[in-house]
């Protein structure tokens, strides 16, 4: 099957995620894209496959981006590792119940979670929980 030469055009919400992770490498932060899309049902009826609709591929609430910093510890003065989730969205975006639950759940549990919506807001979210940044 040959793929359609069309470009697919990119949201807002994908070019700020596309720089938010480039920003993340760019300071050397361990990451990944992960990814949370529906996974098609397919079942095989007189030798041939149907779509029978779709199912959750992850936990609902899952964060675009995983990762781990090293952060400065105020009271010991000395760095440790800190998970991160970041959730990027668009300007006008907003969390899903599941979402706000995963960031509840993430900060309970002594992650830091972050909602962005660029990289700039990023930056200074890491910055405020004592990441050394670029």
């Amino acid at each position: 099957m040959r793929r359609s030469s069309k470009a697919v055009p990119v949201t807002p919400e994908g070019a700020t995620l596309k720089a938010v992770m480039t920003y993340l490498k760019l300071c050397g932060i361990f990451h990944f894209r992960n990814n949370n899309a529906p996974v098609p049902i397919k079942v095989k009826e007189g030798g041939a496959w149907q779509m029978r609709g779709f199912r959750k591929s992850a936990t609902p609430g899952l964060p675009d981006i995983i990762g781990i910093v090293q952060h400065r510890c105020v009271l010991s003065q000395m760095d440790h590792a800190l998970p991160l989730a970041v959730e990027v969205k668009s300007r006008v975006g907003r969390q899903s119940p599941a979402q706000r639950e995963f960031e509840l759940r993430w900060e309970q549990a002594g992650g830091l979670y972050v909602l962005c919506r660029s990289v700039d807001e990023l930056r200074e979210a890491l910055r405020d929980a004592g990441v050394r940044v670029k």
